[in-house]
């Protein structure tokens, strides 16, 4: 089981297996992310400047997260058409640095916090299975281990170094949620049901949530883990929580489970059904300190408020947005298509300008993952000719640059 497991797991970020966490110093603002594809030629627009991160050799890599001090994380190829895949950090001063692996062929990074502690995966020898790692600087790469089994899978890392995610048992018949820290190690933190649990995010306190026996689930350090029930249906799914300890994610509203909408759960409050844009899906996969929520309904992302409920977030001139993960404060980075939808851009979207198309590295799509209070935003474009995939950076480019 573990060994399937590990060959499915996609190391390129942009493939939904890992977030972005509150107080973990990786993101400050929203990010939405959607996939398009095209042959059009567009570049950056003349306010913001789009940088080739580079390659560790290859010819594809792709950006996972920046932290507050511009450190960014990712997995890139290591050769021209090979199948070898590192994790990465980048700076301004070192450029692209290889973290290497834990014996095995690849590895990726997922997230990183503001002391650039980096958390990802890793092939650990013979590549049969992958465990989760702790980069630290000055140290290196650190193997978490497991919970007995085979596999481990990080998520995220906090500020406190603390990093959650899901590891196998014993026998690899059963996977439970993990919080690992330095001084207790991997800590197992059970299931609802008594069977298998999932985790999905992690804030700056320890708090971990995810989902055990079809409810999404709060986990506390020192009071273990807690159902927060559903709408009013069978199931529910919890994408993250924030550093007041609200938990965002999807919930059938009525028995019969024809729907999902997005929640936010809050102590002492309950679980609040966000509703839709108008039909009968939406996910929140992101909230920040204020309660702000951002997800899907529909085909096209959105912003909640707790003064102004759901507003749609509109497209660059397609026909849809989609959002990923991300969290944090301020504006909302993201990708959506184009007229006639053959293109796909990364955008920022702010209420005094709206939604700006951040461009590309020549190609015809490109996609934002994390953003930093400077507002430098990472991702991934592709090149003149589509072939290749690079992660970018997009930053405001300087008045005196114009």
């Amino acid at each position: 089981m573990a060994t399937q497991i590990a060959r499915d797991l996609l190391w390129w970020p942009g493939k939904d297996v890992m977030r972005t966490y509150l107080g973990a110093g990786v993101a400050a603002l929203f990010v939405l992310v959607c996939v398009g594809s095209g042959s059009a030629f567009s570049a950056s627009p003349p306010e913001w400047t789009a940088s080739d991160l580079g390659t560790l050799g290859g010819t594809n890599s792709s950006a996972a997260a920046i932290n507050a001090s511009g450190q960014v994380v990712g997995t890139s190829d290591l050769l021209p058409g090979g199948t070898a895949r590192h994790a990465f950090s980048w700076t301004v001063g070192a450029g692209l640095v290889d973290l290497g692996t834990l014996g095995g062929t690849s590895s990726g990074a997922v997230a990183v916090n503001a002391s650039g502690q980096v958390a990802g995966n890793s092939d650990v020898p013979g590549d049969l299975t992958q465990h989760a790692f702790l980069w630290t600087p000055g140290i290196g790469m650190a193997d978490l281990g497991t919970l007995g089994g085979t596999f481990s899978h990080a998520l995220g890392v906090n500020a406190r170094g603390q990093v959650a995610g899901n590891s196998t048992l014993l026998g690899d018949a059963e996977t439970h949620a993990f919080l690992w820290a330095t001084g207790t190690g991997m800590v197992d933190l059970g299931t609802l049901d008594g069977t298998a649990s999932n985790a999905e995010g992690m804030n700056a306190s320890g708090q971990v949530v995810g989902n055990s026996a079809a409810h999404a689930f709060l986990w506390t350090p020192g009071v273990g883990m807690t159902d927060l029930g559903t709408l009013g249906g069978t199931f529910s799914d919890a994408n993250g929580i924030n550093d007041r300890g609200q938990v965002f994610g999807n919930s059938d509203p009525i028995a019969a489970d024809a729907e999902s909408h997005g929640f936010l759960w809050t102590p002492g409050a309950g679980m609040l059904d966000l509703g839709t844009l108008g039909g009968s899906f939406s996910d929140a996969v992101a909230a920040n300190a204020a309660g702000e929520v951002i997800g899907d309904s529909g085909e096209h992302a959105f912003l909640w408020t707790p003064t102004d409920g759901m507003t749609d977030l509109g497209t660059l001139g397609g026909t849809f947005s989609d959002v990923q993960e991300g969290a944090g404060d301020g504006g909302q980075v993201g990708s959506s298509s184009l007229l006639g939808d053959t293109e796909s851009h990364a955008f920022l979207r702010t209420q005094a300008d709206g939604m700006v198309d951040l461009g590309t590295l020549g190609g015809s799509s490109s996609s934002a993952r994390s953003a930093n209070s400077a507002r430098q935003i990472v991702g991934d474009s592709s090149l003149p000719g589509d072939a290749d995939v690079h992660a970018t950076m997009w930053q405001p480019r300087s008045p005196g640059s114009r």
